[in-house]
């Protein structure tokens, strides 16, 4: 204001009152030229609305970068799961159908599918019959070194649910052919010990009594568990099929 009124009163009064006031008049050049240059850093700044919508249009373009982001991860998530369930669908089924082909291979073989009347290690008659489950049994193919006290001895060494079983040669025999097993006995020697020839399996037989798989000497212990697992986890009863 006071640079304002000394140019009016320059221009109204001839001059003289900034020539009666030096003192005033350098007041006023100062007031003048602090106002210049006032004006001439307020031109060089940009303006302070223009700043606050450039802030603000960032902002809405990084939560428009994120929103597009999580949709992109969205839909790769759901697309790769529904593949993923197409591809187990179609698996489940396959496996499905591979299981049905083979229990009727299975069955076909009719491998087991008679019926024995043996002794087990503790003198009972037992039949096929009395273990339908899942009961492991051993079946002796040398009945007459292997009578029910020696079978008793020897189931003493594996698992406390196997059961041993022989019988009169006749016994023996059929049983051993109804499940394919070959077994002759050498000849003696002079104390009268003896060696069979036999074959080696261990046959696995679902609850229905039906073959299911067999393992001989190739197949270690960790195999035949796992393959003993993966029946268990698929087996269909018969009355299912």
């Amino acid at each position: 204001m006071l640079g304002l009124r000394c140019i009016v009163g320059n221009l109204h009064g001839g001059g003289r009152l900034l020539r009666s006031l030096p003192h005033v008049q350098k007041s006023c050049v100062s007031s003048s030229s602090l106002t210049s240059q006032r004006v001439s850093l307020h031109r060089g700044l940009p303006p302070p609305a223009a700043r606050r919508f450039l802030s603000q249009d960032r902002g809405s373009s990084a939560r428009s970068a994120r929103f597009k982001l999580q949709t992109r991860v969205a839909v790769t998530l759901a697309f790769g799961g529904g593949l993923m369930a197409v591809w187990w669908y179609v698996y489940s089924e396959k496996e499905q159908k591979l299981r049905q082909q083979r229990l009727q291979q299975l069955q076909q073989v009719a491998l087991g599918q008679g019926n024995f009347s043996l002794l087990d290690h503790t003198g009972q008659r037992r039949t096929k019959r009395d273990f339908l489950g899942s009961w492991p049994l051993f079946i002796t193919v040398d009945p007459e070194r292997d009578d029910v006290p020696a079978l008793a001895r020897y189931v003493k060494d594996f698992h406390p649910r196997l059961v041993g079983l022989t019988g009169t040669p006749e016994e023996v025999k059929e049983a051993g052919r109804d499940y394919r097993v070959y077994a002759s006995p050498g000849p003696k020697d002079e104390d009268g010990d003896y060696i069979v020839d036999h074959t080696i399996l261990i046959y696995l037989v679902s609850p229905d009594g039906l073959f299911l798989d067999y393992y001989n000497r190739m197949k270690n212990q960790d195999q035949i568990a796992e393959s003993v697992r993966n029946h268990i986890r698929n087996h269909v009863p018969l009355a299912d099929t």
